[in-house]
């Protein structure tokens, strides 16, 4: 076997390096009807004993993604009532006065931050910053249904 150029008798002791794990299995789908999203994850392993192969193939700093991302069908098929994810994420605040009033809030995109949850009052036009992220599955913007968020980050897919 040839080693970084040389030939050598086998067997030889490789050295230890890094590489990948096998990636996990998929999460369950984030909705359970409707497009959802789906991750899988694997950690980097310092020190394991590559084959000739792995290490012929300078696998030796884990490059790549620790994370991969897919689009998901949820269980049941597409929901029932047509309202809009990120809608439906709005709407919670209905339920709570601002000062002193209800408002309807409505979904407000961001576009330096599609992944957080901003909604607009019908009412005053009052913008509510939720600072949290928009749920798993919710489209980053309107205008590209394979863009989804997850994980508080947009993830463009191309399959379904």
């Amino acid at each position: 076997m040839c080693l970084d150029g040389k030939c050598v008798p086998d067997p030889v002791e490789l050295p230890e390096v890094d590489g990948w794990s096998s990636f996990s299995d998929w999460t369950v789908c984030s909705r359970t009807c409707g497009i959802g999203t789906q991750y899988r994850k694997r950690v980097c392993l310092t020190g394991f004993k590559p084959t000739a192969s792995q290490f012929h193939n300078r696998i030796s700093t884990c490059p790549g993604k620790d994370i991969e991302y897919r689009l998901c069908q949820g269980e049941m098929g597409e929901c029932p009532n047509l309202i809009d994810f990120r809608e439906q994420q709005c709407q919670w605040f209905n339920n709570f006065k601002l000062r002193g009033v209800y408002h309807t809030w409505l979904p407000y995109i961001q576009i330096e931050n599609p992944c957080q949850l901003s909604c607009f009052s019908q009412q005053s036009g009052q913008l509510l910053d939720g600072s949290v992220p928009v749920r798993d599955g919710t489209r980053c913007t309107y205008d590209n249904g394979d863009s989804r968020c997850v994980q508080a980050i947009c993830v463009v897919s191309d399959s379904k």
